[in-house]
């Protein structure tokens, strides 16, 4: 097998196949953060422009984003 296996980014590593859950606005709908942290989620996809117009970007900052 050849390819990418996994993602080295500043906050960490993602390893490939991986399932990026829907956060548009910061939060995955009808599952709860508890359940996202038992399957092991290793990373969301998330609409920036949305995240800017809240909870703005001093808070998306302020979280490491």
């Amino acid at each position: 097998m050849t390819g990418l296996h996994e993602l080295q980014l500043p906050h960490g590593k993602i390893n490939f196949p991986v399932f990026l859950p829907d956060g548009t606005r910061g939060v995955v709908r009808a599952v709860s953060s508890s359940d996202l942290e038992d399957i092991e989620i290793q990373a969301l996809v998330m609409n920036t422009f949305h995240l800017m117009l809240k909870p703005g970007a001093s808070t998306v900052n302020a979280l490491g984003g």
